[in-house]
């Protein structure tokens, strides 16, 4: 993980790094495509016309694992279920599935932003990860918000 390594971009860095990126795939007759999520406030992909980007876990992204776990996306490692032994509608409707879907848990400044509904507040696993806890950012302590 970048951010543990001290190897991770923050999302202000973005822009000129994707910039060259995608004149050098260009260049080759190819066409950047980018997934990430972000926060706007802090990299807008509109901007470089990459699209609208915004979180798909557990909307319609989902991803299986060998063992039949089903994890909301394929970096967001919480199992919502087994595909084998569970029931689809208790998968889909795991907490943190409606959680990720109804976006609860974004940080204050998203509160109200025009663009919330493009966004989406970024990578759920930002908040996760930046105040270390397992829970989703809405259980976090006021404190760590």
């Amino acid at each position: 993980r970048g951010a543990t390594v001290g190897t991770g971009l923050a999302e202000n860095e973005l822009t000129p790094l994707l910039e060259i990126a995608r004149a050098k795939t260009e260049a080759r007759g190819q066409r950047l495509i980018w997934y990430t999520p972000t926060q706007y406030c802090n990299f807008d992909p509109m901007s470089l016309d990459l699209g609208v980007k915004g979180c798909t876990a557990a909307l319609y992204n989902m991803c299986v694992e060998p063992d039949g776990g089903v994890i909301p996306c394929q970096s967001y490692y919480h199992q919502l279920g087994n595909l084998l032994t569970d029931e689809w509608d208790a998968i889909w409707n795991h907490e943190l599935a409606v959680r990720l879907r109804e976006r609860k848990g974004l940080p204050e400044k998203c509160s109200g932003c025009l663009l919330l509904a493009e966004c989406g507040g970024g990578c759920p696993l930002q908040f996760k990860e930046i105040y270390h806890s397992v829970e989703p950012a809405e259980n976090l302590p006021a404190r760590s918000r």
